[in-house]
C-alpha cells in the first residue's frame, strides 16, 4: 500500500496501537467472507458492457456492510437497511465501471500525494475525520492516524480490509469531485443570456383572457373511435417507453388485524399490570420491562404537556396514583405518578383576544389599542370573554373562546410571557399587551405554577393474537388451494370467498415493497424467478402486516408499453384533444371579436379573468393554473391583439394583450449571470450522472440472486 509506506516515511511516532480500538472497533469477520449463499453462474447485471458477476456484487455488498458498521457501530438489522446497502453496492459498481471509463478517457487521476493530504495532510477528508476521533474530546486527532498506520502490521486482517474500504471511498469521492468540476466549470453564461433572464423576470404584461375548461363538456358528448386511439398511440409512442421489464399481479390481502377479543385480552393484561404497577418499588424499571415501547416510559411532565387522561386530575394527583388502562392509538397505556416536585420552569394557562393592526401604520396601531382596551372594559362590565373572543379574535384561538391551553415561559413571545408569568394570580390583565402580532387582551385562567411530575408509563400494543393470525392464514390458504394454480381459478375462488382482488402493476425486479406493502421481496422474487403469466403462487406470503395470495397477471417487456396496457391513458388524452377541438369550433372566428363578446357568445362555461402582472418566468395564470403556452403567447402579442385559441393542460384559452411594459435597460447583468451560472451548474451535477448511466445501458438483474 503506497499510502501506508508514505505515512510511515513521514511519521516519527513509535510503533503501536493505542486507543484506536475505541474508534474502529472490531465487529467480527462475518463481512470478510467472500462466500455467498446465493452465488451461482448467473450474472446480476451489465454496466457499460461489463458483466457483473454475483461474486463481484457480493464483494461490494461486503464493502458497504463494513462502511455501515463503521458509521453506526453495528451490523444492519432490518430489511430496509439491507435493501439500502444492496442499492448502495450497485450504485458503487456503476461508479466503478461507468464513471471509471470516463475518468480514464479524460485522464482524471488521484495521486498518492492527494491521498496522503486527505488522510494526514492539510485537507483531511471528512470521512477520515469521523473515524479517527478522540473518544475523550470527540474531535479528530491526527495522532490516532499516525498510531494506526505505525501499527499496521499488527492489525487483524478484517481491520485492514475496513481501512481499504475507507481509502477507496475517499479516492472515489475525489475522482468524482474532479470529474464533475471539469464539466461544471465548463458552464458559461453569455451576456445575451443574462440579459434575457433579466428581461423575462422583469418584463410585465397586462391582459384579459377567456378560459373554457375541458370538464365543461360531458364525456358522453365526445365520440372516440378505436382508430383515433391507435393513431394517437402511434404518434406518441415514445411517451410509453419503459427501460426495464416489469410484471403485474392480482392479489388478495388477509390483514393481520387484532380482533375485538384480542383487544379485550390486551386490556385485561394491562389491568393486571396496573395492579402490579401500584406496588412496584422501582417504577422506571417496571415500565421498561413491561412496555412494548422502549422510549418514553419514564418522563418529566408539567401541566403544559400532561397526557390527556390527566386533564381532569388537576392538582389532585398524588405520588403513587395509577391511571388506566386507557386507549392511545393502537396501544393500551397505564400511567403511574412516580414523583411530584417543584421545578425551575413555570407553566400557566391563559386565554386571549388578538386585535391586529390592519393598516400597518400608526393610525392602525392606535385603533387596535383602543379596541383592545374597549374589550377589557366590556369584560370588566360583565361581558363574557369567550363570546368576545369568538366575535373579535383574529387568530385560530377565536373558535375556542381564545383559550391557549397550558404553556411554559418559553412558548410565547417575550411581552406576552412577561404579562402572564409576571403575575401571581388569575384574572384579566389590566391593559392591552402589545407584541409583534398586535394587541392582546389576556385572561390568566390558571396562575403560574412550578409543579412538575415524573410519570412512568407502561404500554402494550394491540396486535393480532396467534389465533387471529392462524385464522387469517387458513383463509388465505383456502383461497390458494381453491384457485387451482391459475388466474381464472383464482378469480372464481375470490368471488366465492367474497374477498376483493386487488391489482399492482409495473412491479420492478428490484422492488422491496408492492402497493404500500413492505417486506415484499419474497413476492417479487417469485414473480421474476418462478412465475409465468397466469400462475398462482403455491405459497402464502407475509407482507405489509397481511397474508397475501397472488397471481401473475402480465409481463411488460423492456421497450414500448402495448396499446392495451395504456389504452386508458390514451383515451383520456384523445378525449381532451377532441374537447379542445369542440371548444375551438364553437368559439369560431376570434379575431373579429373581444374577450367579453367571445365569453358571452360561448355561454356560462366561459370565464373571463384579467391580470396586470404576468411575467415570463412564471408558468401559471390566475383562474387557469398551469398555462405556460398561453403565458408565452401573451408576450408575443401586440397591444390590443387577440390570440388564436390556445390548447392548455386543463382547457382552452384566448388572450388579449392590453399593455406590455419592457424591463428597464441595465448597464450590466452580472447578478443575473451569476444566478444563471449557479442554477446551470447545480442542474449539471445531477445531469452528469444521469447522462453517464443512460450511455452505459445498465441492465439490473439482481433479482436472480436476491
Amino acid at each position: 500500500m503506497a499510502l501506508l509506506n508514505r505515512i510511515r516515511e513521514r511519521s516519527g511516532l513509535a510503533v503501536g496501537i493505542i486507543a484506536f480500538g475505541l474508534i474502529l472497533f472490531l465487529l467480527g469477520a462475518e463481512f470478510l467472507n467472500p462466500a455467498s449463499s446465493f452465488f451461482n453462474s448467473n450474472d446480476v447485471g451489465e454496466i457499460d458492457g461489463v458483466a457483473i458477476s454475483p461474486q463481484r456484487y457480493q464483494s461490494e455488498i461486503d464493502n458497504q456492510n463494513r462502511l455501515f458498521a463503521l458509521r453506526t457501530g453495528r451490523n444492519p438489522s432490518s430489511e430496509q437497511e439491507t435493501s439500502q446497502i444492496r442499492n448502495q453496492a450497485w450504485l458503487q459498481l456503476i461508479t466503478d465501471v461507468a464513471f471509471g471509463a470516463q475518468y480514464d478517457a479524460l485522464g482524471v487521476v488521484v495521486t498518492e500525494d492527494e491521498v496522503y493530504d486527505m488522510v494526514q495532510g492539510n485537507n483531511i477528508d471528512p470521512t477520515v475525520q469521523s473515524y479517527f476521533r478522540n473518544p475523550q474530546t470527540g474531535q479528530f486527532d491526527p495522532n490516532f492516524v499516525q498510531q494506526y498506520f505505525q501499527g499496521w502490521d499488527n492489525l487483524p486482517a478484517d481491520e485492514r480490509a475496513r481501512w481499504q474500504v475507507i481509502e477507496n471511498t475517499i479516492v472515489d469521492g475525489r475522482h468524482r469531485l474532479k470529474y464533475e468540476g471539469l464539466v461544471i466549470n465548463s458552464t458559461y453564461v453569455t451576456s445575451a443570456e443574462a440579459k434575457r433572464d433579466y428581461e423575462q423576470k422583469n418584463a410585465v404584461a397586462e391582459a384579459r383572457y377567456m378560459y373554457v375548461p375541458y370538464y365543461s363538456i360531458p364525456d358522453s358528448a365526445i365520440s372516440i373511435s378505436d382508430n383515433d386511439l391507435r393513431s394517437y398511440y402511434n404518434e406518441h409512442k415514445e411517451e410509453y417507453k419503459v427501460e426495464n421489464e416489469t410484471r403485474s399481479i392480482s392479489y388478495v390481502r388477509f390483514p393481520l388485524v387484532a380482533s375485538v377479543e384480542d383487544s379485550a385480552q390486551v386490556r385485561e393484561e394491562m389491568t393486571n399490570l396496573a395492579n402490579d404497577f401500584r406496588t412496584a418499588e422501582n417504577d422506571s424499571t417496571f415500565a421498561r420491562r413491561n412496555s412494548s415501547s422502549r422510549i418514553g416510559f419514564y418522563e418529566r411532565y408539567t401541566r403544559a404537556n400532561m397526557p390527556a387522561v390527566f386533564d381532569d386530575q388537576g392538582d389532585y394527583m398524588q405520588i403513587g396514583d395509577v391511571v388506566g388502562p386507557v386507549l392511545e392509538g393502537s396501544n393500551y397505556v397505564v400511567y403511574k405518578v412516580s414523583d411530584i416536585y417543584e421545578d425551575t420552569t413555570a407553566v400557566a394557562r391563559a386565554s386571549h383576544i388578538l386585535i391586529r393592526n390592519e393598516s400597518g401604520d400608526d393610525a392602525g396601531k392606535d385603533a387596535a389599542r383602543e379596541q383592545a382596551q374597549d374589550l377589557i372594559n366590556q369584560i370588566r362590565g360583565g361581558a363574557d370573554f369567550a363570546d368576545l373572543a369568538a366575535e373579535f379574535g383574529t387568530d385560530g384561538t377565536a373558535q375556542r373562546g381564545g383559550d391557549l391551553g397550558w404553556f411554559d415561559e418559553s412558548t410565547m413571545v417575550a411581552e406576552f410571557s412577561e404579562a402572564v408569568f409576571g403575575s401571581s394570580r388569575t384574572g384579566l390583565v389590566n391593559t392591552p399587551v402589545e407584541t409583534q402580532f398586535g394587541f392582546h387582551v389576556i385572561d390568566i385562567t390558571e396562575a403560574p405554577q412550578y409543579t412538575a411530575y415524573k410519570l412512568a408509563k407502561v404500554d402494550l400494543e394491540i396486535t393480532a393474537s396467534t389465533a387471529t393470525e392462524d385464522e387469517a392464514y387458513r383463509s388465505a390458504d383456502g383461497l390458494r388451494a381453491n384457485a387451482g394454480g391459475n388466474l381464472s381459478g383464482f378469480e372464481n375462488a375470490a368471488v366465492a370467498a367474497g374477498v376483493q382482488i386487488l391489482a399492482a402493476d409495473n412491479i420492478d425486479a428490484n422492488a422491496y415493497s408492492v402497493s404500500g406493502m413492505n417486506n415484499a421481496r419474497q413476492m417479487v422474487r417469485w414473480l421474476f424467478n418462478d412465475a409465468s403469466v397466469g400462475d398462482v403462487a403455491d405459497q402464502i406470503f407475509e407482507a405489509g402486516d397481511a397474508y397475501v395470495v397472488l397471481a401473475m397477471s402480465s409481463i411488460q417487456e423492456e421497450g414500448y408499453l402495448s396499446f392495451e396496457a395504456v389504452r386508458t391513458q390514451v383515451e383520456a388524452a384523445v378525449r381532451k384533444d377532441k374537447k379542445a377541438e369542440a371548444i375551438i369550433a364553437k368559439l369560431g372566428d376570434v379575431q373579429n371579436s373581444t374577450i367579453d363578446d367571445l365569453a358571452a357568445s360561448y355561454g356560462t362555461d366561459a370565464t373571463v379573468n384579467s391580470s396586470t402582472n404576468l411575467r415570463l418566468n412564471s408558468n401559471s395564470m390566475v383562474g387557469i393554473g398551469f398555462a405556460p403556452i398561453a403565458l408565452g403567447t401573451t408576450f408575443g402579442l401586440e397591444e390590443g391583439e387577440i390570440s388564436a385559441p390556445i390548447q392548455e393542460t386543463n382547457g382552452v384559452v384566448v388572450v388579449q394583450l392590453e399593455a406590455k411594459v419592457a424591463a428597464t435597460e441595465q448597464g450590466a447583468y452580472d447578478s443575473n449571470r451569476t444566478a444563471l451560472m449557479n442554477q446551470q451548474r447545480s442542474a449539471n451535477t445531477g445531469a452528469i450522472a444521469q447522462s453517464i448511466e443512460e450511455q452505459a445501458k445498465i441492465k439490473d438483474q439482481r433479482y436472480v440472486i436476491e
